[in-house]
């Protein structure tokens, strides 16, 4: 505001304004002076300045004489306007509003996990920029922040060309405050200033597949088939990006930001389940089992979010593609593995309800089990001996399983593992998420046009074979031995508010169906759980190990030679606390060998911090809310 001091100054030597043809001129003062009275509110301050200076130069002028110097300033200034070019139209038509920002994604405690910048492209009128003088050239530098060596080098470049296109001065550039680089550049009529709103992630990478990231539509064909979006547009690309693309996206007409969503995600709890699975490959899910609200979600690796939304070159996005620790895939919603032991509870709960068992009846195990000419052995090849259904849980003993598995039949067994919630989709609101695989009878013949042998059921009955779930099957199933059976829609996304901070829509719990099996076998199946967790803390939880198939000459190796690609899943599956269960946990740690060397240390890490959390979290409010009508 200096250079508008002086002027006023220079315009009050002679407040009668006797040489104002003078200063009216082409090149005179008022002419300057009438670019800066297009930013906001300079009439008011420059007649604050005049009042001011004409009572101190002058006091003895009378009040009559001040105001007619008034009316002859602004007559001047009215004049002057109105000779001078229009500029100030063409400065609006190259500086076109700012484009409005995608709505913000939150935790569930209102902690920003998602938010916007601006990036700013600026460029010249090749023509006009070779007559800018060095002083020009100098402020510019100043105010977009590019060396004034570099402009001039581009404006010799261009005037060696001979051409009057436009000159890029930079691209990319991040700005704070783009509002204010714009009011600064008003002064330079031929620029060009162009900003777009980008994706802010705060916590880098965390979350990246649930969260998602967003890309070009012309780079995403499918949405741009079936929505209204121009070709120049942006859109989700997956999770939560692109599952509620439509609520995220900004309204560029009215200029308003897109709407603020709430997950359900503890950010917390996230960063320490992130850091718990280390370098491994997997998954890691929390679930609130009363509600199905998703506390953690971790995939990893992790998502490259800035590189996928920035742009990959062709080597980057093959090396991302070629790593056969699948970094594109989200790892919750689509890794199938077989379960391991954690699918012996469904079948120990399926013979209970058949009253194929009871708690007590006991099965002798001497380490394996001949059928159909073929031996089955349990884990321990030496024999669990004489084990009831508690204990063969607890010992993880396969042959207990395997005698259930010939009393069931593979079509019970398929039925009361698709009443537990595998082989179709959870319901929550993402996509690609598969299915898994129940295996039938059905199934095998549609698949393989082969008929069912009874000695297929029994690698089912232990989660091996056929069988293929995903992690948040095996976690909504965990939460819903833990709640009394209630098999709930997995929440991810909390509450909707538009972007003056209104609420539009709050998400309640929806509950699917029960599971089929008496309370006193829930009960039975938490009281196992629980005993197998002795020592370890206030858990309950079950650990597996997923057998991969691998060529026979791998046989003989040791397990530790075996390449990492046949090396087997570790699982584990459980909830905290206890005697009162509050959030399941589920880990898989992809080719990390046994659950209990794997699995369970993560996801002991894990519940220690749910429950440090709830201590210490249990009196601090969530964001404010406001009630449904």
């Amino acid at each position: 505001m200096a250079i508008k001091k002086e002027l006023l100054d220079r315009l009050l030597v002679d407040y009668k304004y006797t040489k104002l043809k003078d200063l009216i001129g082409e090149n005179g003062l008022l002419k300057q002076l009438t670019k800066a009275l297009f930013e906001r509110a300079l009439q008011a301050e420059m007649t604050v300045h005049l009042q001011e200076n004409i009572m101190k130069h002058t006091p003895k002028i009378n009040l009559c004489r001040i105001k007619l110097t008034l009316i002859t300033f602004w007559i001047a200034v009215t004049l002057c306007v109105a000779l001078t070019p229009n500029t100030a139209s063409s400065a609006d038509h190259q500086l076109p509003p700012l484009e409005a920002h995608r709505g913000e994604i939150l935790d569930q405690y209102g902690r920003l996990l998602v938010g916007n910048s601006y990036l700013m492209d600026i460029s010249w009128n090749g023509h006009n920029l070779r007559r800018m003088n060095d002083q020009e050239i100098d402020r510019l530098s100043v105010i977009i922040g590019i060396e004034a060596a570099i402009i001039r080098e581009k404006v010799r470049l261009d005037a060696d060309r001979k051409t009057d296109g436009s000159i890029t001065l930079a691209t990319g550039i991040p700005v704070d405050n783009p509002i204010e680089i714009r009011n600064k550049l008003s002064s330079f009529p031929d620029i060009t200033l162009t900003v777009q709103s980008i994706r802010n992630y705060p916590h880098g990478d965390l979350a990246g597949h649930l969260l998602g990231y967003v890309g070009n539509v012309k780079e995403n064909r499918y949405d741009y088939k079936l929505t209204n979006l121009k070709r120049e547009d942006r859109s989700g690309v997956m999770g939560v990006e692109k599952a509620y693309d439509a609520l995220l996206r900004p309204d560029n007409v009215a200029r308003d930001s897109g709407n603020t969503l709430q997950l359900t995600l503890d950010l917390d709890l996230q960063k320490f389940a992130e850091e718990a699975i280390g370098d491994n490959a997997g998954a890691v899910l929390a679930m609130d089992i009363r509600t199905g609200a998703i506390r953690a979600w971790v995939s990893a690796p992790e998502l490259p979010l800035r590189d996928l939304t920035n742009g990959l070159s062709k080597e980057d996005w093959d090396t991302i593609i070629d790593n056969p620790r699948l970094i594109l895939i989200d790892k919750p919603l689509q890794f199938q593995s077989p379960p391991g032991s954690p699918f012996k509870l469904v079948t120990a709960m399926a013979a209970l309800q058949e009253g194929i068992i009871t708690p007590e009846t006991i099965f002798d195990c001497n380490g394996s089990l001949l059928t159909g000419g073929r031996s089955y052995y349990c884990q321990n090849k030496q024999g669990d001996g004489p084990v009831d259904v508690r204990h063969a849980l607890q010992e993880s003993c396969d042959v207990f399983f395997y005698q259930l598995a010939l009393q069931l039949g593979i079509d019970k067994l398929a039925y009361y593992s698709r009443s537990m919630g595998f082989g179709s989709k959870t319901g929550i609101d993402l996509g690609y998420e598969m299915e898994g695989v129940v295996p039938s009878a059905s199934w095998k013949e549609g698949k393989f046009h082969e008929p069912w042998r009874e000695g297929d059921t029994l690698p089912v009955a232990i989660g091996q074979g056929y069988n293929l779930v995903t992690p948040l099957q095996m976690c909504r199933f965990t939460a819903a031995l833990a709640n009394g059976g209630k098999l709930l829609r997995p929440m991810i996304l909390s509450s909707i508010r538009n972007h003056a901070g209104t609420l539009i829509k709050d998400f309640s719990p929806i509950e699917e169906r029960k599971i089929e099996v008496k309370p006193e076998i829930l009960m039975l199946i938490r009281d196992t759980l629980q005993g197998k967790m002795k020592g370890d803390g206030n858990f309950a939880g079950i650990t597996g190990t997923a057998s991969r198939p691998h060529p026979s000459l791998l046989n003989s190796m040791k397990s530790e030679d075996i390449p990492y690609e046949y090396q087997d899943n570790g699982w584990f599956t459980g909830y905290v606390p206890a005697e009162s269960p509050r959030i399941a946990v589920t880990v898989l740690i992809m080719h990390g060998g046994s659950g209990s060397i794997a699995a369970k240390p993560v996801a002991v890490q894990i519940m220690n911090k749910i429950l440090a959390l709830e201590e210490r979290k249990s009196n601090v409010p969530k964001v404010v809310r406001i009630s449904k009508d």
